[in-house]
């Protein structure tokens, strides 16, 4: 019964990070695609995304990363 309360538990934290790691790769695939559109549009777009919403990007992008190393710490945790 312990062995399979601690499968359990593992699986339900192994589905955790799974999902964790699924939202951080469509918010990294959201910017990138952003970021193609940005680049294709004319120059009143891109000033207006450089000076609006550039450093809100800029900082999904950096917690992203965060969210990325705080999960590989865990995850060596458990090595």
């Amino acid at each position: 019964m312990i062995e399979f309360k601690k499968k359990l538990e593992s699986d339900e934290y192994n589905m955790k990070v799974a999902r964790q790691l699924t939202d951080i790769a469509e918010n990294i695939q959201a910017l990138v695609k952003l970021m193609a559109l940005v680049s294709i549009s004319n120059d009143d777009a891109k000033a207006y995304f450089m000076n609006e919403t550039l450093t809100h990007v800029l900082d999904s992008l950096c917690n992203s990363v965060d969210d990325i190393n705080n999960l590989s710490d865990s995850l060596v945790d458990l090595d």
